[in-house]
C-alpha cells in the first residue's frame, strides 16, 4: 500500500538531491519495478523487442541492439489493450519507469505525432535463454518467461 509514495520519494531524492548512493538508486530502481503492471509492462516490451530481433534475423539482416529495441515499441494505446487496462491507467506508471530507466518514449514510427510508442532503453540488450526472456541493462538483469504463464 505504501509503496506507490516510498518509490516516488525515493525517485524524488535521488534526482532533486543528485544523490549518489547506489544502494539510494538501486532501492529506486527495484520499486519501480515491483508493480505487477510494470512488470507486465516490461514483459510484453521484451518480447516485441526479440521479435523484432527474430524478424530481422530470419530476414537475413544484421540489426543493432538499439534498432531492434526501437523496432519492438508498442504505442501507450496498444499496451493498454493488451494489458486489459485504459490508457490513463497505463500512462500513470510512465514515470516511474521512466525513473528507473527502463523504458523510453518513441515517436510513432508511422508518423502519427499524436501517439506515443514505448520501447525498452535503446541500451538494454534481450536474448532468449532457455525457456526465458532475458534483458540485460548493464547492472540490472530481468529474466521473464517466454510464454504467458
Amino acid at each position: 500500500m505504501c509503496q506507490g509514495w516510498v518509490t516516488d520519494l525515493l525517485i524524488y531524492m535521488t534526482q532533486t538531491m543528485n544523490w549518489k548512493n547506489e544502494a539510494a538508486v538501486g532501492a529506486a530502481r527495484c520499486l519501480a519495478l515491483g508493480h505487477p503492471v510494470r512488470w507486465a509492462m516490461l514483459w510484453e516490451l521484451a518480447r516485441e523487442a526479440l521479435a523484432a530481433i527474430e524478424a530481422t534475423a530470419t530476414a537475413g539482416e544484421s540489426v543493432g541492439t538499439t534498432q531492434a529495441v526501437r523496432a519492438g515499441t508498442v504505442p501507450v494505446s496498444e499496451m493498454a489493450a493488451r494489458l486489459g487496462m485504459k490508457r490513463p491507467a497505463v500512462a500513470n506508471h510512465l514515470p516511474q519507469m521512466l525513473a528507473a530507466r527502463v523504458l523510453e518514449v518513441f515517436p510513432d514510427a508511422a508518423g502519427d505525432g499524436r501517439k506515443r510508442c514505448l520501447g525498452l532503453l535503446t541500451t538494454a540488450t534481450v536474448r532468449a535463454v532457455d525457456a526465458a526472456l532475458e534483458v540485460d541493462f548493464g547492472d540490472l538483469v530481468l529474466r521473464f518467461p517466454k510464454a504467458a504463464a
